[in-house]
């Protein structure tokens, strides 16, 4: 059986690349060579024009790959690949309208969802933890319920 596909979904607005990519990067490393990480972030570093997502608002700095289109249409095209969609909203301080795009997406394409929704989160809303088939508050739930979802043993060292 071939590894198992999940897309990586979470806000990016107001971050600067590393801070978006940061839990990104620990859960594909934590998961090693169990799945395959799908990582909207992956090619976006010139879209990040001044540090911040808002940057990209200046589309005239985008080449043709990274265009805002091309952007839309690659981030798509993963979620149909996807087997699972890994949101994680925590320390958003708006709210993700592209995040919420991708899950209502997976939804239309009945992809399961593990969402990380902290409590009091600007993303604490039905559109996001109803169609969600699970729903937790930390990265780590949301590893633990990820693994489980897959059928994935996974060892914590204490």
């Amino acid at each position: 059986m071939s590894e198992p596909i999940v897309y990586l979904a979470g806000p990016m607005s107001g971050l600067t690349f590393a801070q978006a990519n940061e839990w990104r990067e620990f859960v594909t490393d934590f998961f090693d060579w169990e799945m395959e990480f799908l990582n909207p972030m992956r090619g976006k570093e010139n879209v990040f024009g001044d540090g911040t997502v808002e940057g990209h608002k200046d589309y005239g700095h985008l080449d043709l790959m990274s265009s805002i289109q091309t952007i839309i249409a690659r981030d798509t095209l993963d979620v149909r690949r996807c087997d699972v969609v890994l949101a994680n909203f925590t320390g958003s301080k708006d709210v993700s309208i592209g995040t919420i795009f991708e899950l209502g997406y997976a939804a239309a394409l009945n992809k399961p969802v593990v969402a990380i929704v902290p409590k009091g989160n600007v993303h604490d809303h039905i559109f996001v933890t109803h169609p969600s088939a699970v729903v937790v508050e930390t990265l780590e739930q949301g590893i633990d319920s990820l693994a489980s979802l897959l059928h994935i043993e996974i060892d914590r060292v204490s």
